[in-house]
């Protein structure tokens, strides 16, 4: 009996299932031309398996769950990869994709525990959602700039990657691309971005510096939120809006700088920043409790307006006003120290009535001391009069 009829289903070139699913090593015959869906699914025993020249498709879920999987050596032949074709091989070390693929389909290695690297050609111009979600040993990957396109969470929680360099040709980072990315330090977005989705950076606890380009117009919900080792930020003036608590409990964050195009600031955007103590701002906003639970030092305005409600329970606050002119910045005001607990409901006009306050203050002893001495002369002169009547009785 042939290796063919013996351990596998073979139809018209199509290997459709392992018989034999108790095998450890496995050599595919040559008369496949393609691997179909779930045809080694389960196959939990599997450790490597040999794939012919005459392959020209690997289908989805074709080695779903083979736990024990170590190696896999994918023919140039191969044009498509299927989804989920080799999710849940927790053994699985590498993997190199060949030059004929041109998409990395959705969840094609998530769950791949062991998985250290991977090589992606030049070939490849898209990778699908969840492609390399829980690759928990992927330190690095190198993406081609033939990729225009990252699925969302694609690589979500890997908790290993160190670095990252997005291609330029990449418009947008979407939701939960990089989330629980806890080793992540640096990542280079390139400037063909424009808008960074939601949670895309959610728990980054390793970044400590992210340069957001210019071309960004949008910053998703809780896109920075617990990363706890990024130290400052520069919103480019193309942003609109910061969603809800898009830079929350981002701990070690010092200086914010907003620029110029931000109409308005989601709630608890940086709430639980404890570290935050200088927020530069130029341009108004638009959105209650901003900054919660925070200690800023010194603000700095560039012609805004700042209501009360953007600064809830920051401490310690001192107003610096600058005007600009031409994008020449010139220094008009003094610098005044407003308070401590004192919430203001514009910062200009805090600086006014503070100092107002003061000469309300001193005025008011004035007018109590003025009735006081009234109080007195008036006294003086009951008592004389009283000594008078005395008399003459």
């Amino acid at each position: 009996m042939n290796e063919e009829s013996e351990n596998f289903e073979i139809e018209n070139g199509i290997l459709t299932k392992l018989k034999n699913e108790s095998l450890t090593h496995v050599k595919i015959p040559n008369s496949v031309t393609s691997i179909g869906h779930g045809a080694f699914s389960n196959c939990t025993s599997l450790k490597s398996v040999e794939i012919p020249n005459s392959v020209t498709s690997i289908g989805i879920w074709a080695f779903h769950n083979c736990k024990s999987l170590k190696s896999v050596t994918i023919p140039n032949s191969v044009e498509t990869i299927g989804g989920h074709a080799f999710e849940f091989c927790e053994s699985l070390e590498s993997v190199e994709i060949p030059n004929k693929v041109t998409h990395i389909a959705e969840y094609a290695f998530r769950g791949c525990e062991s998985l250290k690297s991977v090589e992606i050609p030049n070939s490849v111009t898209s990778i699908g959602g969840y492609a390399f979600t829980k690759c928990e040993s992927l330190k690095s990957v190198t993406i081609p700039n033939s990729v225009t396109s990252i699925g969302d969470s694609a690589f979500w929680n890997c908790t290993s990657l160190e670095s990252v360099i997005i291609p330029n040709k990449v418009t947008s980072i979407e939701e939960l691309t990089f989330n629980g990315c806890a080793s992540l330090k640096s990542v280079t977005i390139p400037n063909s971005v424009t808008s960074i989705g939601h949670f895309a950076f959610l728990g980054c606890k390793s970044l400590e510096s992210v340069i957001i380009p210019d071309g960004v117009e949008s910053i998703g919900v809780a896109a920075f939120k617990g990363c706890t080792s990024l130290k400052s930020v520069i919103i480019p003036n193309k942003v609109k809006n910061i969603r809800d608590s898009a830079f929350d409990n981002c701990s070690s964050l010092t200086t914010v700088t907003i620029s110029l195009g931000l109409t308005s600031i989601g709630n608890k955007a940086f709430d639980n920043c404890s570290s935050l103590t200088k927020l530069i701002i130029k341009e108004e906003t638009q959105k209650e409790k901003v900054f919660v639970a925070i200690k800023i030092n010194e603000v700095v305005l560039y012609k805004t307006n700042l209501k009360n409600e953007k600064l809830q329970s920051c401490e310690d606050v001192t107003a610096k006003i600058f005007n600009t002119d031409k994008d020449k910045l010139k220094f008009k005001g003094l610098l005044y120290e407003i308070p401590k607990k004192l919430v203001p409901r514009e910062i200009e006009d805090i600086v006014n009535s503070y100092l107002d306050g003061k000469k309300r203050k001193r005025s008011s002893k004035k007018r109590k001391s003025k009735k006081q001495s009234s109080k007195r002369r008036s006294s003086k002169r009951r008592k004389s009069k009283k000594r008078k009547s005395s008399k003459r009785r």
